[in-house]
């Protein structure tokens, strides 16, 4: 049997994790580059029209893009994302509000957070008429970090399920976690 997705070591659930603890976990060691790649260079090759990113967090992918709204559960992070970069559109959301309208909207390791029983929910909370899914896509691949144990790193044929066949599939190898991928799955829905 698949372990579950993500066993918090408390009785916290899945919003008041990212709400209370989720800066800790936003960036790998506080990097700001842990991909050892230039992610605006990929994503500027697979983005069309205004960009929403789901988790924006602190705003890191934010300033490589003039049309952009970044979106996330965590007041906090919002926070120091206005603080660095004042002139970007940054939201508070929750767990049922339609996302922002957008060309494209981005999941930048994103979706491996987010538990198995709300995935498709949250997927179909998109408007944008393209999707880019971008994070380490192999089941088997599974990361530690202090107060969570788990982290679901699914299968592109996962996300295939929900998404229909990818439009263009781009594998770049992610530094931060050695031996590893970056997928960038881009759907037209």
């Amino acid at each position: 049997m698949r372990p579950p997705f993500f066993m918090l070591k408390s009785d916290m659930d899945y919003l008041d994790f990212w709400q209370q603890k989720g800066t800790k976990f936003i960036t790998p060691s506080d990097k700001e580059n842990p991909e050892g790649f230039d992610v605006q260079e990929v994503l500027n090759m697979l983005i069309k029209g205004k960009l929403c990113e789901v988790g924006c967090g602190t705003g890191r992918i934010a300033k490589g893009f003039i049309d952009y709204v970044g979106v996330d559960i965590n007041p906090k992070a919002l926070e120091i994302a206005r603080e660095k970069y004042p002139h970007k559109d940054f939201r508070l959301t929750d767990l049922e509000e339609p996302y922002p309208e957008a060309g494209t909207t981005l999941f930048y390791t994103v979706c491996l957070h987010i538990p198995d029983d709300l995935i498709e929910s949250q997927l179909k909370r998109v408007r944008s008429d393209r999707i880019i899914i971008a994070e380490i896509m192999d089941r088997s691949y599974r990361k530690n970090e202090e107060g969570y144990t788990w982290a679901n790193n699914r299968d592109i044929e996962d996300y295939n399920k929900i998404l229909g066949t990818p439009k263009t599939v781009v594998n770049i190898p992610y530094e931060h976690y050695k031996d590893t991928n970056i997928t960038f799955a881009v759907y037209d829905v």
